[in-house]
């Protein structure tokens, strides 16, 4: 039997075994969550009854809100033909949906968001690329459902330089973040990401469960995605100027090559809605050029 695009994110981020019991971490009071009856609100327990339906329309929608109130981002104009895309049902099981939103601002030259509903996978992800004359990381967000039986959540500040004077206005503070929300449930995988490549930060948190409402209500994840982006928000606006946006500029296109050849979304992608369609998702999904949207 041919792998599936659930076999090759589990091949690939490592959620074949060793699936972690997680422990609750310590909740952050007033959240977005707490304001709609606690993380557990993906989508109502994981139906449609989040704001844009789907098992994560709760945390797409504080996503959203994030880029937009929080980072003062506004809507932008994706490539023609990828903003959805969706492929009927088989005989082999349901239809997916890819479903996307990109966002710029002076600060922020790219932010998209990208939700994947298909069979035995739904995926919610969001990547923020600074202006690289700023010096300040990409920021990384992503949850993973795979057949409702393992469900992975992680978070980063993507550091563009090993220069020490890169990281330090905002690693001590993505740190302290990770402790929040890590207590008995990370798990700094290799799995998941390399723990020594270029692109991962030290304050990577990642949160493995065997079930979305683990990681959605146990580990809090939607105060995850509102502080997040709240910490990188302060970041990108504290950011100084670069001393050297080309290479910070050539280092963005060297972590777009790097997730295109480690990405596992991209055999999904193709699996799912063709190889065409997929490699034109992946240009916008992972630009090495650092062009700009219209807004």
């Amino acid at each position: 039997m041919p792998p599936t695009p659930m076999d090759d994110i589990v091949r690939i981020k490592g959620l074949s075994s060793g699936v972690s019991s997680l422990g609750g971490p310590r909740p952050r009071g007033g959240g977005m969550a707490a304001g709609r009856g606690g993380a557990g609100g993906a989508g109502g327990g994981g139906g449609a009854g989040g704001a844009r339906g789907g098992v994560f329309g709760a945390q797409r929608a504080a996503v959203e809100r994030g880029l937009a109130e929080g980072l003062g981002l506004r809507p932008a104009a994706l490539p023609a033909g990828l903003a959805r895309e969706h492929r009927a049902a088989s005989s082999s099981g349901s239809g997916a949906t890819v479903q996307s939103l990109a966002f710029a601002g002076p600060r922020a030259r790219l932010a998209r968001v990208t939700a994947l509903d298909a069979p035995g996978v739904q995926a919610l992800n969001c990547v923020v690329f600074p202006e690289p004359a700023l010096e300040a990381p990409l920021l990384g967000l992503d949850l993973v459902s795979l057949g409702g039986t393992r469900c992975l959540a992680g978070f980063d500040f993507h550091p563009l330089s090993r220069q020490a004077a890169h990281r330090k206005a905002w690693l001590p503070r993505l740190l302290e973040l990770r402790g929040e929300f890590g207590a008995g449930g990370v798990e700094h995988s290799g799995n998941f990401y390399p723990t020594d490549a270029e692109f991962f930060s030290e304050g990577m948190l990642l949160l493995k469960a065997g079930s979305v409402s683990e990681v959605l209500s146990d580990l809090h994840a939607a105060e995850a995605f509102e502080a997040y982006l709240g910490l990188y928000a302060e970041v990108l606006r504290e950011a100084p100027p670069a001393e050297e946006p080309l290479e910070l500029e050539v280092a963005q296109a060297r972590y777009c090559q790097w997730q295109r050849e480690h990405d596992p979304a991209g055999k999904v992608f193709a699996s799912l809605f063709g190889k065409e369609w997929s490699r034109r998702y992946e240009e916008f999904l992972f630009p090495y050029q650092a062009s700009r949207l219209e807004v």
